[in-house]
């Protein structure tokens, strides 16, 4: 968070969050007069993940030691994954908050050699779940070095959970702590589009789909 003080006299802030769930402590920063200064706060999320957090950053204002206001602005946490794409033997970092990886977005259309790679974290209890990817391209998908996903077939890409096409889907069993998920993607010029999916054991089933809009 960065700070510009506006006037010639120091400020000190000190800032927190308060957002159901997570902890963090305040932190403060010092802002010369007519100055700039950052801080960094850090959250703990909970176990209990969502698709979005809304709460509050409290920001307390001093000058000259004594308490002048407090401002409370509208915070929202939204969960990103963090993927990394290397095309033709280069790699990069891809911070996404969705669950779609685009050729175009990524400005990696074209590319001869194409592997997305990422870390998988469960809660604190080994878990049984599904892994799906909505891919036309032929895929080959590695967990902790192990192949769970081995399709040489172009499939339907239809963007939910229960119309991904069983060839790209694999039931798993993650301990706890993180996994490294690898997915390298067949006939890499002509990709467009992938869709990941850890989807809830009520949600299994999966489908063979070859020519439903033919």
């Amino acid at each position: 968070i960065r700070f510009r003080n506006h006037e010639d006299a120091a400020q000190s802030f000190e800032v927190s969050a308060d957002v159901p769930g997570f902890t963090s402590d305040s932190v403060r920063v010092e802002v010369p007069g007519a100055g700039e200064a950052e801080c960094a706060l850090t959250l703990t999320a909970p176990a209990d993940k969502q698709p979005l957090y809304q709460g509050r950053l409290l920001i307390k204002r001093y000058v000259g030691g004594l308490h002048w206001n407090t401002d409370a602005l509208p915070l929202t946490l939204l969960p990103t994954m963090d993927w990394r794409v290397r095309v033709d033997g280069a790699e990069r970092a891809v911070h996404t908050a969705v669950n779609r990886l685009s050729a175009a977005a990524l400005g990696i259309e074209g590319a001869h050699e194409l592997t997305f790679s990422t870390r998988v974290s469960l809660a604190e209890e080994p878990r049984e779940t599904w892994l799906k990817i909505a891919c036309r391209n032929p895929l080959r998908v590695t967990l902790d070095g192990d192949t769970i996903i081995d399709s040489p077939d172009t499939t339907v890409v239809i963007p939910a959970y229960h119309r991904v096409d069983n060839r790209k889907c694999a039931r798993v069993r993650l301990a706890p702590g993180a996994h490294e998920l690898t997915v390298t993607v067949g006939d890499a010029q002509s990709f467009s589009e992938m869709y990941f999916m850890l989807v809830h054991e009520k949600l299994w089933w999966a489908y063979r789909i070859d020519s439903m809009f033919e």
